[in-house]
């Protein structure tokens, strides 16, 4: 497979620190030829666990940023989101990038209505 160069993209995508939103050096994303197309998986998010994406034999790749400032989220896959243990806190700015399941994602905040974006390839 190849890569495609930051400047090939019209809109790459950028890494964050989680913490502060910092995208530093401005490290870009590499989405491999083949990625498939885009598909914008982003729910309204509150503090119970709730399936934002089903689950998707033909998956290549999730991409979850919280966008929010203040406010956690938490993602698992297969099973529901709680704030605890097995399942994933993306913190204020934080950013996640799952290949290699097929499984459906649920996500909840640790308060309600984060500002959070989820995309499916």
């Amino acid at each position: 497979m190849s890569y495609l160069d930051r400047t090939t993209l019209a809109r790459p995508f950028y890494l964050v620190d989680g913490i502060t939103g910092d995208t530093g050096s401005g490290a870009a994303i590499f989405m491999r030829d083949g990625a498939g197309t885009k598909t914008d998986r982003s729910i309204p998010v509150t503090t119970s666990s709730t399936q934002a994406v089903p689950a998707n034999p033909d998956r290549k790749r999730i991409l979850i940023q919280n966008q929010d400032a203040a406010v956690n989220v938490f993602v698992n896959l297969g099973a529901s989101a709680t704030n605890g243990i097995g399942s994933i806190k993306i913190g204020p700015g934080g950013f996640l990038d799952i290949e290699g399941t097929t499984q459906a994602l649920n996500i909840m905040g640790s308060a309600a209505n984060p500002t959070v974006t989820i995309w499916e390839f």
